[in-house]
């Protein structure tokens, strides 16, 4: 069992598959488990090592932290890094990227990893880059593998969480603010 549900045993590639698999097991979800349920979801149906979803640490988008960092099923250390060097880069002015091979010779920064496929994270209110999510393999991949489409659904998808978290936070503030004004009036 995996957060309330059978993980499938099959790998599936194709766009209908992956989309399908994914949005059956994220339907009931919200907040981080949406976000993690989504990553080891997409490294099972993908059949890539890693998934990671990043947000921008600083406002000129050079700066990127993952908020859910998985391998398969394992959930990673989460960590803080420049786009500089790393395929990471190339989703950062809006685009989708997929590299089938040679990610580490392109990429400095991308000690290890030969494939890479991700989509910018978008606010859907704004449109503004907020991150990015991504699926990487040590080993090179197939085109088949090539699920940008699918990937920039679940971008979008996450851009509407990262929002919807921000605003619950924004208003557990103010209400705590609210609350603490109203214990002052009474006093």
């Amino acid at each position: 069992k995996f957060a309330g549900r059978d993980m499938p045993k099959t790998v599936n590639f194709t766009e209908k598959g992956l989309l399908q698999a994914v949005s059956e097991a994220t339907s009931g979800l919200t907040g981080h488990d949406f976000l993690l349920e989504i990553a080891k979801r997409i490294t099972m149906n993908l059949g890539m090592k890693y998934c990671f979803i990043a947000e921008c640490a600083n406002e000129t988008k050079t700066r990127l932290r993952t908020i859910v960092f998985v391998e398969g099923k394992n959930i990673l250390d989460n960590f803080e890094y420049n786009t500089n060097d790393s395929g990471c880069q190339m989703m950062m002015n809006g685009n989708t990227f997929f590299m089938p091979e040679g990610a580490q010779k392109r990429f400095p920064a991308a000690k290890g990893i030969e494939a890479y496929v991700g989509a910018p994270i978008t606010s859907p209110t704004t449109g503004e880059i907020l991150g990015h999510i991504a699926a990487t393999d040590p080993d090179p991949v197939t085109d088949e593998k090539n699920q940008t489409a699918v990937l920039k659904i679940f971008a979008d998808r996450i851009g509407a969480e990262l929002e919807r978290i921000r605003t619950e936070k924004e208003l557990i503030s103010k209400n705590a603010e609210l609350h603490y004004q109203m214990k002052e009036n009474e006093f």
